[in-house]
């Protein structure tokens, strides 16, 4: 790993926590719905994963990006005093939910099995991105309105 590298691990991950403090500051200032932030936080970190492999050319970067990004999660949800500083943008929805623990590390496994194929690597991760993303969005605000079906 070269130092190349190393200074751009911390920025992808300085970018993410900024990402993370601004979403904070974005709910607090605007009552902004939990489910909607945490939204705007999967697809920034999504596009955010996606640059990897034009920052990169070697995995080990990667793995530790995505291996620092599930600790710093696994202690905002467990230690208090992180949680304090950082609460709001992913833990703010009414349902347990991993997926934030399960993003970098399909990251991972797809930077891996994408082989240095950036297309194999950002399409799959697009999907993943923005489908979920519209999908629950929209499941949210239609599962508002009730159905009804002639003859059922």
């Amino acid at each position: 790993m070269t130092l190349r590298d190393t200074v751009a691990m911390a920025a992808v991950l300085a970018c993410a926590l900024a990402m993370l403090f601004l979403l904070r500051l974005y709910r607090k200032w605007t009552g902004a719905d939990g489910e909607w932030v945490r939204k705007l936080a999967h697809i920034g970190t999504g596009l955010l994963a996606i640059s990897l492999p034009w920052i990169f050319s070697s995995r080990i970067p990667v793995f530790i990006i995505c291996g620092a990004s599930i600790t710093l999660l696994l202690t905002m949800r467990y230690v208090p005093l992180i949680r304090g500083h950082l609460s709001g943008v992913l833990d703010d929805v009414a349902r347990e939910s991993w997926g934030e623990i399960y993003f970098p590390l399909s990251v991972a496994l797809l930077y891996q099995f994408a082989h240095g194929s950036k297309l194999l690597y950002a399409v799959p991760l697009v999907v993943l991105t923005l489908a979920d993303t519209v999908a629950a969005l929209t499941g949210a605000e239609y599962g508002k309105h009730g159905y009804s079906a002639a003859g059922a």
